[in-house]
């Protein structure tokens, strides 16, 4: 694991604007919106990524993995199931074929995003994507009607408001770091 050296200066401007949010807040915006929230917790999180590191991915990427596409891929699928009634067979060699390539791009994005949100926060960014990485699967092996796979939703459910208390955490001690070194660049000016 490499550790990456960040300048104060840079680290206020991430954590410039930042709205703590209880992690149980986040948890239950996740439930109440089925999930929704989830993705809109991502995009925000990428935004402020976006804006301080040239390496973060981009959010326009990540819309459109893990909205659009599989938004269009579903609506394409009852579609053809419906109105043109395409035998189950094709359809499942069809959605087979689709979702795995989304999983693929959906899963490396995710990924980048973790790599940047540990570089940010001082953690380990493979951490945070296995801790995602099964719930996001089930959900992909939903959609393949593997049905059984939804529980292990539960660890995205889970992680993303403990991201989410890790940078109210890491605000807190940035922000009691940046005071004392205020105070202690005041007290040298005035001897």
């Amino acid at each position: 694991m490499t550790k990456y050296k960040i300048d104060l200066k840079d680290l206020e401007y991430f954590y410039d604007d930042f709205d703590r949010e209880m992690p149980l807040i986040v948890l239950l915006k996740i439930i109440f919106s089925i999930g929704i929230y989830i993705l809109i917790w991502i995009y925000k999180l990428n935004k402020r990524l976006e804006k301080v590191d040239k390496s973060a991915p981009n959010t326009n990427r990540g819309v459109v993995i893990l909205y659009l596409i599989p938004t269009f891929i579903i609506l394409l699928s009852l579609i053809l199931e419906f109105f043109f009634l395409l035998p189950n067979y094709i359809m499942g060699t069809y959605n087979v074929l689709v979702w795995s390539i989304i999983i693929f791009l959906s899963l490396k994005y995710i990924y980048d995003l973790c790599e940047c949100f540990g570089k940010w926060t001082g953690s380990s960014g493979l951490f945070w994507y296995l801790a995602i990485y099964p719930g996001y699967f089930s959900i992909i092996l939903y959609f393949l009607n593997f049905y059984y796979a939804l529980p292990l939703l539960f660890f995205t459910i889970i992680t993303i408001p403990a991201m989410q208390g890790f940078l109210n955490y890491k605000e807190i001690k940035f922000r009691e770091l940046f005071e004392r070194d205020e105070f202690n660049k005041k007290s040298r000016v005035q001897v």
